[in-house]
């Protein structure tokens, strides 16, 4: 007859700050990034991403608390939309396809540049790269 084993769950209640911090920057090295996702952390994590968020005024602060990079950019300045979409163009030789718009090799997703102000970096960068990539100017496009 097979021998039973009784183990319970580990109890979660009146955690920790320094508990849940830490146990998001495991989660964080485990995932070999400067950061975690909530659903990257969810799949992973001993809590649950909103306990964290709750606890600390939301997901982002859980992450700056922890000194974790941010998931989500938001109210980027066209400048470095711009600068970002220009390096990854750069570093390709080419102007990148949508699917290339993802880190490491760009800051941001591709659909950051949907927005109307990202929508107007596209632009001026698919005129300003494109002379860059055929030669015209060496170095940074201006």
């Amino acid at each position: 007859m097979p021998q039973l084993r009784f183990e319970l769950e580990p109890d979660n209640r009146n955690v920790s700050d320094e508990t849940l911090l830490s146990d998001l920057k495991k989660v964080a090295s485990e995932l070999g990034k400067g950061s975690a996702t909530i659903d990257e952390y969810n799949s992973n994590g001993r809590f649950n991403a909103q306990t964290l968020a709750r606890r600390f005024g939301g997901w982002l602060n859980a992450l700056a608390k922890a000194g974790l990079g941010k998931t989500k950019y938001m109210n980027i300045p066209e400048k470095e939309l711009f600068a970002n979409l220009e390096r990854v163009w750069m570093t390709l030789g080419r102007q990148p396809k949508y699917r290339e718009l993802v880190p490491p090799l760009s800051k941001y997703a591709a659909h950051t540049y949907l927005s109307s102000p990202g929508q107007e970096v596209v632009r001026q960068c698919l005129t300003t790269c494109k002379r860059c990539a055929n030669g015209a100017t060496r170095g940074r496009a201006t």
